[in-house]
Order: C-alpha cells, then sequence, then structure tokens
C-alpha cells in the first residue's frame, strides 16, 4: 500500500492551481495582444514562420514605395514632356508665321521675341526636377542639369 499524505494531496492541488493560473495569464495575454504567438517560447516553429512572414512583408512594401515612386516618376515625365510637344508645337506655328514675306521689322520681332521664349520654356522642361531634386531626364547622371547653349537669334 501508497501512502499519500495530506500534503502530498494540497500540494498536488495548488501545483494543479498554480498551472492554471499560468495557463488563464498565458489566454489572457493571448486576447489582450489578439496574438496566438507573443514570445518565441510560445511556439518556436510559428514564431520562425512569423518572422519570416514579417520580412516577406517589408520586402513587398518595399516593392511597392518603389513602384509608387516610379509612377510617380513617369506622370511628372508624361506631364513634361505633353507641355514640351505643346511648346514645340507653337514655335512650329511661329516658324510658319515667321516665312510670311509680307511682316514688317516689327513683327519679325515680336516672333523673335516669343521665340527665344518658347525655347527658354523648352530647355526649362528639359531640367524637370522631380522630389528628390534629381532632373528627370538626365539619365544616370540625375544630378546633372541638361545644359542648353546657343539659343539662336532670329535675324530680323
Amino acid at each position: 500500500m501508497i501512502r499519500i499524505s495530506s500534503q502530498q494531496i494540497f500540494s498536488g492541488g495548488i501545483n494543479r492551481l498554480q498551472d492554471l493560473s499560468a495557463q488563464l495569464n498565458k489566454t489572457d495575454e493571448q486576447i489582450a495582444t489578439g496574438k496566438r504567438v507573443n514570445r518565441p517560447s510560445d511556439d518556436p516553429v510559428a514564431a520562425a514562420r512569423i518572422l519570416k512572414l514579417d520580412q516577406e512583408v517589408s520586402r513587398i512594401e518595399t516593392y511597392e514605395r518603389n513602384a509608387q515612386l516610379a509612377n510617380n516618376r513617369l506622370g511628372q515625365e508624361e506631364s513634361s514632356i505633353s507641355s514640351s510637344l505643346d511648346i514645340l508645337q507653337r514655335v512650329r506655328e511661329l516658324t510658319v508665321q515667321a516665312g510670311n514675306g509680307l511682316l514688317s521689322a516689327n513683327d519679325r520681332l515680336s516672333i523673335s521675341s516669343e521665340m527665344k521664349e518658347r525655347l527658354q520654356q523648352l530647355a526649362q522642361m528639359a531640367n524637370t526636377q522631380d522630389a528628390s531634386g534629381e532632373y528627370i531626364f538626365s539619365g544616370f547622371q540625375g544630378g546633372t542639369a541638361i545644359v542648353c547653349t546657343g539659343i539662336p537669334a532670329v535675324v530680323v
């Protein structure tokens, strides 16, 4: 016969209550945080998978950020090119208008002035900068502006 003392029964009961209390605290923590795994010791395999998934989410967020930046830059480039085409259309119109032999010297001077202004606008469009201050049409040398020298003078 095995003798079980009252002390052992009480001790076993207290140990069981402590285990239940620890489990209750763990469940309370899981409910409060909304997470099943709060520490790697809760579930080492799940903790490793969570870490890997967090890294993957971080990488995807980086890709999304880069895609958004590229999309914004393309929008800015498209807008600049569209404005440049409008300027070039006006330059064509002025060129055709300047070919008219009936124009006075003042008319030609006026066309010359507007032509210079439009060509300067075109040079400014070529040196459009993005939000980070880089020139969008400078290729891999984004810190270098495009130099437009020698805007031709129109002879009156």
